[in-house]
Order: structure tokens, then sequence, then C-alpha cells
């Protein structure tokens, strides 16, 4: 004689079920700024989360415009965090002295507007709010441009992952 038990899923103890998206959080944002940095600045655009458990992890996504005006070269750009305000980290760049570190390269990027996606899957460690920016500027002499004001829409979303 056999058994057979099924369910529908597993939860721990707090009825949590693991591995599923506790909570989602989007914003959808008109910006414009730039830089004539060669290397990587924090923009002024950020997403906040506030992970309800400290081993959640966080995939983000970010979906914005990017050009630049000038001479030869490309764009970088990346994702900082900073968890309850404190410093801005990288977590999505390569962000190595003397490294190649650059997103997109291109000897013709010259006015021609690129839309860029970055995904990441992050693990903060934590339950206080943590912030997720976009790191951006130019490899190369020019100006590196973020948005392209009201014309083109940018994307965040968040999702916050049980263990």
């Amino acid at each position: 004689m056999t058994s057979t038990m099924r369910f529908d899923k597993w939860q721990d103890s707090l009825g949590v079920t693991q591995n599923s998206v506790v909570q989602v959080v989007s914003d959808t944002l008109s910006l414009y700024e730039s830089t004539s940095v060669d290397g990587i600045v924090t923009s002024g655009y950020y997403i906040s989360i506030t992970p309800k458990f400290a081993n959640s992890k966080i995939l983000v996504m970010m979906n914005f415009l990017l050009y630049r005006t000038g001479s030869g070269g490309g764009v970088r750009a990346g994702i900082g965090r900073s968890i309850n305000g404190g410093a801005v980290s990288d977590i999505f760049y390569g962000g190595v002295s003397g490294a190649h570190n650059i997103t997109h390269y291109s000897a013709n990027w010259n006015e021609n507007h690129h839309r860029t996606a970055l995904t990441t899957l992050d693990s903060p460690a934590t339950t206080q709010q943590v912030r997720y920016y976009v790191r951006y500027g130019a490899y190369g002499a020019g100006t590196t441009h973020l948005g392209n004001g009201g014309h083109q829409a940018c994307n965040f979303t968040l999702m916050e992952i049980a263990q």
C-alpha cells in the first residue's frame, strides 16, 4: 500500500512561503540630469524598499534612457545601494580600479538615445530601508545624460523574495 501527500506550498513557522515574492515596489519617473565625470556618479534618482525579513533577496530592475554628447567614448551605468541613509555602494558595476568596467561602449554614442535595462539580485541582509540608485557617467571625454525629461519614462521595480 502506498500513500500520496499533496500540497500547494511549504510555509515556514511565520506562514511565509519560501522563495515567494513578499512585496513589490515600483515607480515611473520622468527624469533628467547629466555629468561630464569620466567615471561614475550617484544620480538623484532612487527607489526604496524596507525588507520584511533580513535574509530576503531583492530583485532590482531599472530601465532608463542614456545618451552622451561629445566625441568618442561610451557611457557607464550601474546600481548603487544605501542602507538606512548610509553611504552608497556599488552592487552592480565593475568598479575595479583600472578595469574596463563599462556598461555600454560605442564610438558612435554621440547623441544616440539608448534604453538601458539593469537587473540584479541583491542580498542587503537588513530590515531597514534600502535605497537603490542609478549610478552613471562617461567613459572618455563628453557628457553623459540620464533620462530625457518628460519624453521617455524611467521604470524602477523592486521585489522582495523570501528565502
